[in-house]
């Protein structure tokens, strides 16, 4: 790894989800059916072996009855899951399964959000993926509706996109500031 290069936000992920996994004394198959998500997926996720995408994230956070930008991107607010259940008191208070948690479906504006970013700055596909590092057939796909963006390439583009990744990913968070072009230039502000 190279020293002074910040470690992205997701990069956390698996350790995040292992620890309210723990907290809530939840395996790894209740987890896989609370969520619709196969239990080999989650316990690669837990490893750092697989991103997935920002869908199962969503899933996987309803089902345990927290933030899908805490987990996806380690952002509650300005207070980290652990500090609030602390703060809070609940460490043997956190949900342990009784309860249904909705799932919201806020994913599905990323596409949106990401084309109307993209236009705002003047961008082609082919520019934002020289920016981001992702592919443009992925961005295209993201921006038609056709794929579900993973988490560690939301994060690239809401980087090169001056973005709040979970903004981007769910719509929750700091809204992105006015691009003022001026010649070839922009500023947000």
């Amino acid at each position: 790894m190279v020293r002074g290069v910040k470690n992205p936000l997701w990069f956390e992920l698996g350790s995040r989800l292992s620890q309210v996994r723990e907290i809530q004394a939840i395996t790894l198959l209740d987890l896989g059916v609370r969520s619709c998500v196969a239990r080999n997926t989650i316990a690669n996720i837990e490893r750092g072996k697989a991103q997935p995408s920002i869908d199962t994230v969503e899933r996987i956070a309803a089902a345990l009855g927290i933030s899908a930008c805490w987990l996806a991107f380690g952002v509650d607010g300005k207070e980290r899951f652990q500090a609030r259940i602390r703060r809070l008191g609940l460490k043997d208070k956190v949900p342990r399964g009784s309860e249904q948690f909705a799932f919201e479906g806020l994913h599905a504006g990323c596409h949106e959000r990401l084309r109307a970013r993209r236009e705002v700055y003047g961008l082609s596909l082919r520019e934002l993926a020289e920016r981001s590092g992702v592919s443009h057939q992925t961005i295209r796909n993201v921006e038609k509706g056709i794929q579900v963006p993973r988490v560690d390439s939301v994060h690239r583009l809401a980087v090169s996109l001056d973005l709040a990744p979970c903004w981007l990913a769910y719509g929750i968070g700091r809204k992105p500031g006015r691009v003022l072009r001026d010649n070839d230039s922009a500023a947000v502000i």
